[in-house]
Formats: C-alpha cells, structure tokens, sequence
C-alpha cells in the first residue's frame, strides 16, 4: 500500500522508492521520519524499528543480499516464494534487508552532508549478519541477465557469506523469472557464458571509493582470481539446480509424463545444455527419460528416438563409459540406416569413430570416420565445416598411431578447408593451429608448434575473448610445448594462465581443469620441485576419480605420472641426476 500510495507500481526499483539524494523522503525513510532511533536517540528511524508487532517484525533468521535495482514486486515475489518452496511460515520468516534494517536517514544525512562512511563499517555490519543469521538468500533478476552480477557489493556479499562455513547460501529468483527461463530454456547456455565470465573487478558500486577498497580487500586477502572462482563455481551450480528443477517441478506438475514430447523435448534441451557444461552424470538420467519417452511415442525404430540413443551415448562418453556409450550409439546408428542417408547417419558414424579413438581402436574408428567423412561429401560438400571435422579427427587418429605424416595431411585438409569455408578468424580455424601444433610439438619440431600455437591463441582471444575455455587450451598446449622443449619457466607461466582461466569458466572439477594440475604437476616435476609437483599431480588425479569412471584410460596415465614423478625424486636422491633427463623421458601430457 506504501508503494502505491507514493504513485509507484511493483516494477519500481528500491533505487527510485528512495532516493537518498533527494532532500525529500522517500517510501523507505518517510515510514522513521518523526520516530526517534533505538539505537542513536535521534529523530528519523529505520523502517524496521517502526514495525509492531511478530506478525510484522522479529529476530531475523534469513538475510537477503540483493541490487537496489531490483524491482519491489520482483523482491516480494521472491521472497514468498522461497518461503513456500522451503515450506516456511511467512508470517514469522524475518527477512534482513539493508534498505529496511540500516537506517536510510543517517545514509543520506551523511551524504548531504559530506561525510563519508566508513567503508569498514559496512563490510561490518554485513560480516556481523552473515555470522548472526547465518542463512544468505541472494537474488538473481532477471535471469539472463542479472542485475546482481553488475554490483561489487552483492558480488562481495555473496563471496563472503559462501567461504563462511557456518553460512547456509541460496540463490533465488522470482516465479516469474522461473517461468521466462523454462520458455527460453534454449538460452540457458547464454547464462552459463555470463556466469562463467563474472568478474568483480569489472562490477559497479554507488561510490567509487567502495569498488576501490572492496578490490583492495580482496586483493589483500584471496585474491581476485578466486573470489570469480568461488562466485562463479557457486552459480553455475545454482543454473544447473535452477533448471533441473524446472523438469522436476513439470514433470510433478504434468502427473503422468509417460506421453508428453513436450517433456521428453525439455529433458533433452536442458541435458545437452547442462551436458556441455560439464554435468554429464545429471544429463544421463534426463536422457534416458526423453529416450523413454519417445520409444513409447514414437516407436523405438523412429528417428527421433535415434537422436536420444545418441545423445545418451555422447553424455557416457563424456564420463569414460565407452562400451556403454558405443551401444547406445550403434542403437541409433541402425535406427537412422533404415531410412535414407543423410547428416545425422554421418553424425552418428562420426560419434562411434570418436568413443572407438578414446578407446585406442584406431582401426575401427577410422573406418567409422571415413563412412562419415564419405556420407558427408555425398550430403553437404567437400569443403563444408563437418567435412572439415572428419578429417581433423582422421588426424588425431594418425596421430595416434604414429602415422605423422599422414596425420599432418589430414590436419592440412581441414585447416585448408576452414580457412576457404570460414575464415582465418574462425574459431575452428583456430582449432587447427591447435592440432597442427600439437602434433609438431610431440615430434620435436619445438619452434614451428610455438608459432602455430600462437597464431591460434590470437584467433581465440580476438574472436572468442582472453577468458573463453578454447582460449586456455590454447595456453595449456603451448604450456606443453615449451615443458617439452625444456623452457620450464615459461612453460609453467602458459600452464598457469590456462589453468585459472579453466577454473573461472569451467570450475575445479572438470577434465580440464585436471589436465592442467597435471601438466603443471610435470613441469615442475622436471625442475625438480617434487613436493609442488606431487600436489598438483594429486589434485588432477582426484578430480579424474571423482568425474571419471575408475577404470578410464586418463586416470591410469594420471597415477603412472605420479609413480615416475616418485621414481624419479628417489634417483634424484641417490644420484643427483638431471630431473630433466628422468621425468621428462617417462611423463606423458
């Protein structure tokens, strides 16, 4: 009634409701305009103190950290709904907020007259009701793009209250936005790129002086790179919370699913989406749930049923479970031959080609690759981008045998043909610097892999950006590189960048991220720093058990690493030997 008294709708921003640079009182300080303060015995108090009774008023037990930008209506609608969906009484659920709870009248007296608040005494106040409440609800509005993100004190605010181990943090979102995110659900994939790219250094405050010595503190204490870490860890996993809730809260809402496409359609949207961004167990159980539901739609021999096949074996793959995943994608190989062939057969050719490569049988994935490679010159062209794809896999696999020079010219293929189809800005242009590179680089040929890495590296950070995940498997391979040609220090500057890069955009428990505890676990190993190497060597193989099955081929390379990486601190002892001429003749990046 407040706000609409004052002339404002649910839409109005806090910011609007009171402008604390405006003389005049706003919804917020008019409510202790003549009400004396408990806490300075002054005139003008907090909204809260002016509230009676426990319907209205009590002991905080939640503290909302939010945007002033946030519209009123979308803050009340949150908070009732976070209050429904945890099964909370409303009437005594006491929410802490900064804009009722701090007393806005000595704010703005201390504006008007210039007197500058202590930037201490904020980070205070918020640091007491983080350890006092104890339970930090941040809202997140709207969801592609939320306000939240854009403010260095709610990014601070949110950082603190997830290091507090006493803490309890949630992220919400009004019904509204929920409900605008499972229409959109295709764009979830644009959020996690948000996400994974927040960075507090480039957020606003109010006050100049506050972003200033919030960055300072940070700095002080841990640092920018993991205070994004901790954040951005801590929203992806609220994405992948927020829109697996979303197929739980249809699926309970629809009652039998047995026969809805519109479900199975949703379960295969958001299990590629969360699939692609590293929850590859989670996209398993949705899957199977479309697959199931399209065989009792569709029949198990329709082609719609033959993608689920193959996205079931794609997301089994991802967590080393070959012989699994070849079953499901033969399934929908044999589907897709009744009918004509087209893409999606050469598709599924290509995924058996690539689990049988992960497998080590080069034959059979090159056969499978070739019938790809085949089906797509008779469909598309010989020089469309997934002619391209076939042949740089081509690649790989000659690789892998040994085959270098014919592996060269496959990579030459596909690299020739991105550069006529695409661009020499492109990013799968880049894609082939990288394997070229790498291939020169495991044949000794140091200085040519250097400067076709680096070229890619350019592509990657012109069109993709310094903080994109291909851009750090750029650093990680020329990190590589030079530990093979012996620049160590160099090499471990690359390593490093790639791996801070992965943990802001990927997170800690990633293939990725292992990769490069791993290979700078071997180049320190190779200067002879066997306890720091050690660390980081066990920090990649944990993360490999905990997202790998325990069988995985990356997995026994891991712990090979760490048994040379031992084996050689022991000669070392003994002999004083160069670790360079021990470690590096056994590793294996």
């Amino acid at each position: 009634m407040e706000v609409k008294d004052a002339g404002f709708d649910q839409a109005a921003p806090i910011y609007k409701l009171e402008d604390l640079s405006d003389p005049k009182c706003g919804v917020i300080r008019r409510k202790g305009k003549d009400i004396v303060c408990p806490r300075d015995g002054k005139i003008g108090a907090a909204y809260v103190d002016c509230l009676k009774g426990e319907d209205n008023v009590g002991p905080a037990n939640i503290m909302l950290s939010y945007g002033w930008g946030n519209a009123i209506g979308d803050i009340v609608d949150t908070l009732v709904d976070f209050c429904k969906c945890n099964h909370l009484e409303i009437k005594r659920t006491y929410i802490w907020i900064c804009c009722l709870c701090n007393n806005q009248h000595r704010v703005a007296e201390n504006k008007k007259s210039g007197i500058e608040v202590e930037f201490e005494e904020f980070r205070d106040i918020f640091g007491s009701c983080v350890t006092g409440i104890g339970n930090v609800i941040a809202m997140m509005s709207p969801w592609n793009k939320p306000i939240y993100l854009t403010r260095v004190w709610c990014i601070f605010e949110l950082y603190t209250a997830s290091v507090n181990k006493d803490c309890q943090v949630s992220i919400v979102m009004p019904p509204s936005d929920k409900e605008n995110m499972v229409e959109s659900i295709k764009n979830i994939d644009v959020l996690y790129e948000v996400l994974a790219s927040t960075k507090v250094q480039d957020a606003k405050a109010s006050e100049s002086s506050d972003r200033e010595r919030i960055l300072a503190l940070i700095e002080e204490g841990a640092g920018i790179y993991s205070l994004n870490n901790q954040v951005n860890n801590l929203l992806r996993q609220w994405v992948k919370d927020a829109v697996i809730e979303a197929v739980q809260s249809y699926e309970a809402d629809a009652g039998d699913v047995s026969s809805d496409a519109n479900f199975a359609n949703l379960c295969l949207e958001v299990g590629f989406i969360i699939q692609e961004n590293g929850e590859s167990c989670d996209a398993i159980i949705l899957h199977r749930k479309a697959l199931k539901i399209r065989q009792h739609v569709f029949g198990k021999n329709h082609p719609s049923t033959a993608i689920c096949h193959n996205n079931l074996g794609i997301a089994l793959e991802n967590i080393g479970d070959y012989d699994l995943a070849l079953v499901e994608l033969r399934r929908g190989l044999d589907i897709l031959k009744l009918g004509a062939d087209n893409s999606d057969t050469a598709t599924s050719y290509y995924g058996i080609g690539f689990v049988l490569e992960k497998k080590g049988e080069y034959d059979q994935a090159l056969e499978n690759y070739d019938k790809s490679l085949n089906l797509r010159k008779e469909v598309l062209h010989e020089n469309h981008p997934d002619t391209a794809k076939c042949y740089n896999s081509m690649g790989t696999v000659f690789r892998g045998i040994g085959k270098n020079d014919q592996a060269l010219v496959m990579y030459e293929k596909a690299l020739a043909i991105r550069k006529e189809g695409l661009s020499n800005d492109h990013p799968d242009t880049a894609t082939s610097h990288n394997h070229i590179g790498k291939l020169l680089g495991e044949i000794g040929k140091f200085s040519e892999a250097l400067v076709v890495l680096r070229r890619g590296l350019t592509i990657r950070e012109k069109v993709l950006g310094s903080d994109h995940r291909d851009t750090a498997t750029s650093h990680h391979n020329i990190g590589v590189v030079l530990s093979r040609k012996g620049n160590l220090s160099e090499a471990l500057v690359e390593l490093r960048i790639g791996l801070n890069i992965r943990l802001n955009v990927l997170g800690y428990d990633r293939r990725a991220t292992a990769d490069s505890y791993d290979s700078i676990g071997v180049a320190l190993g190779m200067q002879e720093n066997y306890l720091e190497a050690l660390v980081e060597l066990n920090k990649g193989l944990a993360i490999r058990k905990k997202v790998l099955r325990t069988n995985h081929p990356v997995i026994v390379i891991s712990k090979q690493n760490i048994d040379d990486l031992l084996l050689a601190q022991k000669k070392a002892n003994k002999c004083s030997p160069s670790s360079l001429s021990i470690f590096s003749s056994c590793f294996k990046h």
